[in-house]
């Protein structure tokens, strides 16, 4: 029969190995300190734990239970890790209702004086629907982060990231079409400074004034209403030579008396 003397405490960790081992530990020196541990799986990695540990692994602690839960994801393959993102929906939709019948079950041994009444729930902290089910049935819930602090301020400060617009990382194509477009807008810049050069140099051998109004200047550049025709030596043009073909920017200003 079991003690009705001892705390009774509930501990599900998120279903996966860094959780599960993280969550053992602080349940360790819980039992050591005299509750009465129910443990809570799911189906997939509790048949896990007894494929690597045989099926008497999980006998022999007095005081100790473990207890599952389904995660109702499709069958996958039992000597690998689950499906993540998979796993995390399944968490948040379908996690509540079998948890709560678990509990109530607990509840009902109690009164079959086989297991004590459930005192508290150690919870997950990734694992929200706990709480619910705590609220819904009155039972207290404590909330454990099984990760490192590390890892628990990374989770902290997502929401900053989103909202400066560092997170999500950029895919490597995206990064690599952002770099393409600011070489592709300094190359323009050059080539605009290049031209600018050559003109200005055209028209300080040209020994323009600075009087020189709009008509003389249209005047010096064709001659006797010669063909609008601006020319350049090899030397004054970019590297590309006579074979220049490139968009020519020309800015100029005049000035009246």
């Amino acid at each position: 029969m079991a003690s009705d003397n001892k705390p009774h405490a509930v501990c599900i960790p998120y279903p996966a190995q860094s959780h599960i081992k993280g969550m053992l530990k602080l349940v360790k020196l819980l039992h050591h300190r005299g509750f009465y541990i129910t443990f809570v799986s799911t189906e997939f990695n509790q048949n896990r734990l007894t494929k690597a540990r045989g099926p008497d692994s999980l006998n022999g602690f007095p005081n100790f239970q473990f207890k599952t839960i389904p995660d109702s994801l499709p069958p996958s393959d039992p000597n690998t890790t689950q499906d993540a993102i998979a796993l995390c929906g399944s968490v948040r939709r379908n996690f509540l209702t079998p948890f709560r019948n678990l509990l109530a079950q607990l509840n009902e041994d109690n009164n079959n004086a086989t297991t004590p009444t459930v005192t508290c729930i150690v919870s997950d902290g990734v694992m929200p629907f706990t709480i619910t089910a705590a609220d819904e049935l009155r039972i207290p819930v404590a909330v454990f982060w099984t990760f490192s602090a590390c890892a628990f301020m990374g989770f902290y400060q997502f929401r900053a990231l989103l909202d400066k617009g560092l997170a999500p990382l950029k895919d490597q194509a995206e990064a690599s079409g952002k770099d393409r477009e600011v070489k592709t807008k300094k190359e323009k810049q050059l080539e605009e400074e290049v031209h600018r050069h050559v003109v200005l140099s055209a028209m300080d051998k040209a020994k323009l004034s600075i009087d020189t109004t709009p008509k003389q200047l249209v005047g010096l550049v064709f001659p006797g209403g010669a063909r609008p025709t601006l020319t350049f030596s090899d030397e004054e043009l970019p590297l590309d030579g006579s074979a220049h073909n490139k968009p020519l920017y020309i800015s100029m200003e005049c000035r009246e008396k």
